[in-house]
């Protein structure tokens, strides 16, 4: 049982970390995105957003 804890805890570590770094480059990308619109003058707000 130790043994298989320990795999299953390594397992969701590795997990994390993967999910960690997806997320970072989402943002990153966004974030990329938004300094694009505000460069030319474009609000990035939508109807969804902002009614």
């Amino acid at each position: 049982m130790a043994l298989f804890r320990g795999e299953f805890i390594n397992v969701e570590q590795a997990a994390y970390k993967e999910t960690e770094e997806e997320y970072d480059t989402t943002c990153k990308q966004i974030t990329a995105g938004r300094c694009v619109f505000r460069t030319h003058g474009i609000n990035e707000t939508s109807t969804l957003i902002s009614p």
